[in-house]
């Protein structure tokens, strides 16, 4: 058995992945298998019956495989790497969750390089294989300070934090420049110090990109509380109600330029979201876009969302 065609490596999980195999025996029952490559586990199995070729699309097995955790989960979970095995052939890859090339082949991700942030907020960078290491560089004070960020292994998909709670007091602009093993840049994302505005709202999503972008929402708008009234448990002629309850937020982006601005439009789809609270907590909620904020000749300036928990909150009566 071997494979007639198969999907390029780092392929988008958003197409197909289609796998075609054949050989010269004859009509047969032909066993595959789609395994989950880091720990040997399967994720689907098929047979085809009477046959010594076929094909199989495996992007629908293995989009729902895709686990995504800010700052807690390793690159890997993010993006699978997948074993496909049909009788004797094999083959094993890596495929993508982004809808988009990473930027010089190595960065993931939606939100351009020049960002800002304020002190006490974090960033997240995910890399794929071929950066041999990525450097640090702080404006300070005193001077330009540069330091080893990480020394990812290069057959690795590799993600890092940016916690600017770890930097000097002085740092007013920073960079992180990613390297392949001759010393060339292959990217680099830039910071900018901004004030930290009180009522801002931050927020992360993963994006259409494959990374988990994050943005600080300057104007927070009175939430909006819900409530009703529902069933909770009827047995004979007793009855017991309950109330669920939720809160939404609604928040605008400041006057972004029109890269920032497309990828914060990515979070009013985006599979998963969270609102960052004080503490550095990641609380799920569901974003829904409302209207955006016009200039002239009908160009948005800003974007306006509603958040809402993904939990409802509830209490109990009698």
């Amino acid at each position: 058995m071997t494979f007639t065609a198969t999907p390029e490596n780092y392929a988008s999980l958003y197409g197909p992945l289609v796998y075609a195999f054949a050989d010269t025996a004859g009509p047969r029952t032909l066993d595959i298998a789609v395994e989950n490559a880091s720990n040997g586990s399967t994720i689907a199995v098929k047979q085809l019956l009477d046959t010594s070729s076929g094909e199989i699309d495996i992007a629908p097995l293995i989009r729902n495989r895709v686990t995504v955790h800010p700052g807690l989960s390793p690159a890997s979970l993010r993006i699978p790497w997948v074993r496909v095995k049909v009788e004797g052939a094999v083959d094993t890859k890596r495929f993508l969750p982004a809808l988009r090339q990473p930027e010089g082949g190595v960065r993931l991700g939606s939100m351009p390089g020049d960002r800002i942030i304020s002190r006490g907020e974090c960033d997240e960078l995910t890399l794929l294989s071929g950066v041999a290491r990525a450097e640090l560089s702080a404006q300070t004070a005193a001077g330009t300070v540069t330091r080893l960020v990480t020394n990812p292994i290069p057959a690795i998909p590799v993600l890092f934090r940016v916690a600017t709670m770890e930097w000097d007091e002085s740092v007013s602009q920073a960079e992180v420049r990613m390297l392949n093993a001759n010393g060339e840049e292959l990217s680099v994302v830039r910071y900018c110090f901004v004030p930290r505005v009180a009522e801002g709202v931050r927020v992360a999503w993963f994006g259409r990109g494959g990374a988990i972008e994050h943005y600080t929402f300057p104007v927070a708008e009175v939430g909006e509380r819900q409530s009703r009234r529902v069933l909770r448990m009827a047995a004979g002629d007793e009855r017991t109600f309950g109330a669920d309850f939720e809160e939404r937020t609604v928040v605008v982006s400041a006057h972004e330029p029109q890269a920032v601005l497309r990828a914060l439009a990515e979070l009013g789809t985006a599979p998963f979201a969270w609102v960052v609270d004080s503490s550095g907590r990641y609380i799920p909620v569901t974003a829904e876009a409302g209207e955006p904020v016009l200039l002239r000749h009908g160009a948005p300036a800003a974007l306006r969302f509603t958040l809402r928990p993904t939990q409802k909150n509830g209490s109990l009566w009698s």
